[in-house]
């Protein structure tokens, strides 16, 4: 038995076998729901597709109170969906993502590549803040490239876009120290006029003949497709803020490590709470997910730092609970793969990562030499040392 759920939020059930109490179950079903009863029970034996419904894997589900819910939306779908399959073999991956603007998620990237590429990574930095742009700015001169993401969504769709044009949307920056590179695929190209007019068609499902392709299927085409051109040994993606698909894309379905900045607001954590909470709500996700993240205390103040680093560590681990395991009965053994961290564990998604506040960074620009490596170090080592250490582990696991 499953809930099926409409666009409009109307609920009905859906069963494999007709049975006698079946009337009544609905009766039951369309008092409790009102105008939001969308009808008499789906058969299986007697839908055109019963796979539609019977066929879609648990993992997929959303889970209340025990019963199994198929909910039809328009959008946010992927926040809720597995990794997309990759062409192989793919570098180690990692999103910087924050439900609000304006916490530093754009200049901790800049600091992080920097970073990497002094160990000799080859880094590629793709700006998926399609809405907001802005890491490729803090990364290269104007006019380093002459097309961008939506430029290769809007060409994609038509079936047009080739290697030359992956090529076009790189740029290298002037940033990268050390053996290594910084290369930059940014939103769009140098001062596009054209712009807001692709961006409304970037998003758009495209059919094929195999089947209709989905903006985060796309996506995932381009990050292949760049990783192949480029050769990248870590991929960095900027995330948009809030909860647009995009933002789920590259949290959910990208197979990336992903770091969540948080302000310590009661605002940030109540935007928390409920996407944490969406993901505890499907027990695949949960599992999927919560071991590739990690909480960034983002813009972490001068003074009481402690105080302010162990209060959010708090506030953080309340937002991961539905993602953790439930602990076993007091008396009983806790069985094997069980993922219940401690609130004081260092290594736990909850563990915040600091990124200092600092002065030189509210208007400075690291293209001009207003920001000093040093600058950077202060503010930004503790997060990226940890951060390396996480992505770069995983090339060894694997």
């Amino acid at each position: 038995m499953r809930l099926v759920r409409d666009l409009f939020g109307r609920s009905r059930l859906a069963v494999e076998h007709r049975i006698e109490q079946l009337d009544a179950v609905d009766a039951a079903l369309a008092g409790t729901l009102g105008t939001y009863f969308a009808g008499p029970s789906l058969v299986a034996d007697e839908m055109v597709a019963p796979h539609v419904v019977f066929g879609v894997d648990a993992g997929e589900l959303l889970l209340v109170d025990g019963i199994e819910v198929i909910a039809r939306v328009l959008l946010g779908a992927d926040w809720t969906r597995g990794p997309l399959p990759n062409a192989p073999p793919r570098p180690q991956r990692a999103t910087l993502y924050g439900l609000k603007g304006g916490v530093g998620r754009s200049t901790a990237i800049v600091a992080w590549s920097q970073h990497l590429a002094m160990l000799g990574e080859r880094v590629l930095v793709i700006d998926l803040d399609l809405e907001s742009p802005g890491v490729s700015s803090s990364l290269l001169p104007p006019d380093s490239t002459s097309f961008g993401v939506v430029d290769w969504l809007v060409e994609d769709a038509v079936g047009q876009a080739d290697d030359e044009l992956l090529r076009l949307m790189v740029g290298s920056s002037p940033l990268a120290r050390g053996d290594g590179d910084v290369l930059v695929v940014p939103c769009g190209g140098s001062t596009d006029a054209r712009y807001l007019a692709k961006l409304s068609r970037a998003y758009l499902e495209v059919p094929r003949g195999d089947g209709p392709r989905p903006l985060a299927t796309r996506i995932a085409t381009l990050v292949d497709e760049l990783e192949r051109t480029v050769n990248p040994t870590v991929v960095l993606f900027d995330s948009g803020a809030g909860l647009h698909d995009l933002a789920g894309i590259s949290t959910t379905r990208l197979g990336a490590l992903t770091f969540l900045f948080a302000m310590d607001t009661s605002q940030t954590w109540a935007g928390y709470r409920t996407l944490l909470s969406g993901w505890g709500s499907r027990p695949a996700i949960a599992r999927e997910v919560r071991e590739r993240l990690r909480v960034v205390a983002a813009q972490v103040p001068e003074t009481n730092r402690g105080s302010c680093l162990e209060h959010l560590r708090l506030a953080a681990y309340d937002a991961f609970e539905p993602l953790y395991d439930r602990p076993p009965p007091e008396g009983e053994k806790e069985p094997a793969g069980v993922f219940n961290p401690d609130i004081q564990a260092t290594d736990a998604p909850h563990a915040p990562l600091p990124i200092y506040w600092s002065g030189e960074f509210q208007n400075g620009d690291p293209l001009t030499g207003d920001v000093t490596d040093d600058q950077l170090r202060a503010a930004f080592g503790a997060f990226v040392d940890v951060a390396t250490e996480l992505l770069l582990a995983e090339r060894i696991t694997e």
